[in-house]
């Protein structure tokens, strides 16, 4: 802050001309407001004449036919002195020279009792004003005034004239006084630890604008006023595209110079059919690329005689309409909350709905609702209503779990928002549950292990307890490994978890058991019996199917069977293929040595028969191992101490023949006598004989009998 020692702050009745001005009504939404920097005074009295009305009913004068061709909103004055002698500078003076040039509804403020005053002129109405010490000059201050434009925020004006003849050094002195007092306020000459005043709000618009006689644009005392104003282009030029200001323009003494949050509200400035993107710097004179002369100016104003500066021109699309507010805060349609710390709204499937409601002085049909996702990925979530009065009801799709703050902008025609959010949890829910394999095969004794898989909402696996069942076939176990047991089929495996449940399915085949033929059951000799095959299996003890040449009856007569041994287990599979061999027995074999087929037909060869008449039957002749077509000697009987003995020879293990020996005393009642091997060897040598009688009287029969099996 500067020393107080030269600030002047006195009440308005003592230090400013005041003419009240009539309240106007509230302009439109987005009011256009046009501020115009202006030292402008002509001639060598260096004010606004007031007389000599000119041809379209305004003020005579080329810097009050600028005022009246430009028309701007706001005019911060420079050199604001009006009229002569004796009425110079008075309040009436003033007044008609505002109505003259802007209207009888602008108000303005004017330093008083200083050479060369400031001013400050408003379309809109004046809510305070005042002046600050300019410490670099003594014939003029800072003179700013708080005004009631359009919208929520009032404007504060300061109308400035620095420096000329103290250069640079006084200039940057008058501007870090200019901005404390805008930053930190006024405070008492007297005590200077009391405000009298108290900083610009910073919610306020702010401009500042006037001769500022700098020799370019980054002059020291604009550097410091950068702090709390928007210094940097683009600046306002001429049609032809030159921005200096000066008489001379080769300077750039004017400026208007908005703070941050007016610098974004620039826009377009339009006067009649020409528009300036950046504002304008008005030259009468220019013709390139086109002339601009509004009426009433002329085409020589800017150059008059002694012509201060050119007239800098700015405009601002300021909002004025009331923001929205929210009458019902942003809901979800989930009726479960959590809070962590803070309260989240589950949802528990892939989607939500979402509520919210504003309120408007335009109406709340006017009202569009914006939803977004200022917290969590915005990429998982989209909506499926947005932008539009219907949006204020939407639905929020989700393609992950996670947690999201959801916002809604409420927004009004003008653009002015309110904003409510919600904060939501999407968890996972378990939405589908799959087995693998779906379908499968294996044989008993076999194992299959299967996986449960349970997935989200947004298919995304998940963890899960699983209970596991089977229908038949076998068992399974808690960890989804079945084991078959029972050929068959289709059985179902089932798994089960929060409350989803998935099939599977699978046939049991029978297991493959190996089955051998026992070898000595394929060769029998025929004995008038059914042979039967056996076989083993692996596992043992499975039953079985033998067939001999397709019947299941065992075959009796001498010959070559095909053999098929096949498991019948109804969990088992197997089978085994063979030949069993009949071979003839050895009498019909002898048979066949001894007799043609003619012979054997005939009956020749039968056992009773005696072919060659030696008094032994076929039989016995077959039992004896002897010829049956030659004569066989009668066997050896003999009588000694030893009793009556018979002696005979015999094939060694003739098959089908049953030897006896039998005694008798009346030959009627026989009993057996033992028949030995004297001599044994492929023919044997046999005997048995009977023991003397007791009376050797009595007679004594001793015989040897063949029987076949």
């Amino acid at each position: 802050m500067i020393p107080c020692s030269n600030f002047i702050y006195q009440p308005l009745t003592v230090m400013l001309a005041v003419l009240g001005a009539s309240m106007i009504s509230s302009l439109p939404a987005d009011q256009v407001i046009r501020i115009m920097a202006a030292n402008t005074t002509s001639g060598n009295l260096q004010s606004y004449p007031t007389d000599n009305l000119g041809p379209v009913g305004g003020l005579s004068g080329p810097g009050n036919r600028i005022f009246q061709g430009l028309d701007p909103d706001i005019v911060l004055v420079q050199e604001m002195n009006v009229g002569v002698s004796p009425n110079k500078n008075t309040p009436a003076t003033y007044r008609a020279w505002v109505d003259g040039n802007f209207g009888t509804s602008f108000s303005y403020r004017v330093e008083t009792g200083e050479d060369l005053p400031n001013g400050i002129i408003s379309r809109f109405p004046i809510l305070d004003s005042g002046v600050w010490d300019d410490p670099s000059i003594k014939n003029r201050e800072f003179i700013w005034a708080k005004i009631d434009i359009p919208g929520d925020k009032n404007l504060w004006a300061i109308s400035v004239h620095l420096s000329s003849s103290g250069g640079s050094t006084a200039r940057q002195t008058s501007a870090i006084a200019l901005r404390n007092y805008i930053v930190n306020g006024v405070f008492s000459t007297t005590n200077p630890t009391i405000q009298v005043m108290p900083p610009i709000p910073a919610t306020d618009y702010l401009v500042v604008g006037g001769d500022f006689n700098t020799n370019s644009r980054t002059e020291s005392c604009i550097t410091t006023l950068s702090s709390v104003l928007v210094t940097v282009s683009p600046f306002p030029v001429d049609q032809d595209n030159k921005g200096n200001t000066n008489a001379g323009r080769d300077s750039p003494y004017d400026w208007v110079i908005p703070d941050s949050d007016l610098s974004a509200l620039k826009t377009t400035l339009t006067i009649g059919m020409r528009s300036f993107p950046n504002g304008l710097v008005y030259d009468s004179r220019v013709t390139s690329p086109y002339t601009f002369v509004p009426t009433p100016i002329l085409a020589a104003d800017s150059g008059a005689a002694s012509m201060q500066h050119m007239a800098v021109m700015r405009a601002f699309l300021i909002p004025t309409n009331d923001p929205p507010t929210i009458a019902a805060s942003a809901n979800s349609s989930s009726t479960e909350t959590v809070s962590d710390p803070d309260l989240y709204e589950i949802v528990r499937g892939t989607s939500v709905g979402l509520s919210v409601l504003g309120a408007d002085d335009g109406g709340e049909a006017a009202l569009k609702y914006a939803w977004s996702v200022t917290s969590g990925d915005a990429g998982a979530v989209g909506f499926t209503t947005n932008g539009t009065n219907a949006a204020k009801n939407t639905t929020a799709n989700f393609i992950a779990i996670g947690n999201y703050t959801l916002t809604a902008n409420v927004q009004d025609i003008p653009g002015l928002s309110a904003t409510s959010f919600i904060r939501v949890r999407v968890v996972q829910k378990a939405s589908s549950l799959v087995l693998n394999p779906s379908i499968t095969s294996l044989a008993v004794n076999s194992t299959q292990a299967f996986t449960a898989t349970l997935r989200d909402q947004f298919n995304q696996t998940m963890p899960g307890a699983f209970i596991w069942s089977a229908t038949g076939g076998g068992t399974i176990n808690t960890s989804g490994l079945f084991t078959a047991t029972t050929a068959g089929g289709p059985f179902t495996v089932g798994a089960s978890s929060s409350g989803l449940s998935a099939n599977a399915g699978i046939m049991v085949s029978r297991a493959v058991a190996t089955v051998a033929l026992n070898t000595s059951s394929l060769n029998q000799t025929y004995d008038g019996n059914p042979k039967i095959v056996t076989a083993t299996t692996n596992p043992t003890g499975l039953a079985l199917s033998i067939l001999y040449n397709g019947s299941s009856t065992a075959p009796i007569n001498a010959g070559s069977y095909p053999v098929t041994a096949t498991i019948t287990d109804a969990n088992y599979q197997g089978s085994a293929a063979g030949s069993l061999v009949i071979a003839p027995a050895p009498w019909a074999l002898w048979k066949n040595t001894y007799f043609n087929q003619a012979e054997r037909t005939a009956g020749l060869a039968d056992d009773p028969m005696d072919p060659d008449d030696d008094g032994l039957t076929n039989l016995a002749e077959y039992a004896l191992g002897a010829n049956p077509r030659t004569f066989t000697a009668p066997l050896e009987f003999m009588l000694d101490a030893q009793g009556l003995s018979i002696t005979a020879t015999r094939p060694q293990g003739l098959p089908g023949i049953i030897y006896a020996a039998q005694a008798s005393g009346d030959l009627l009642d026989w009993s057996s006598v033992p028949l030995i091997v004297t001599i044994p060897g492929l023919i044997e040598t046999v005997n048995c004989t009977d023991p003397p009688p007791r009376d050797p009287a009595l007679p004594r029969f001793l015989r040897l009998s063949f029987e076949r099996q």
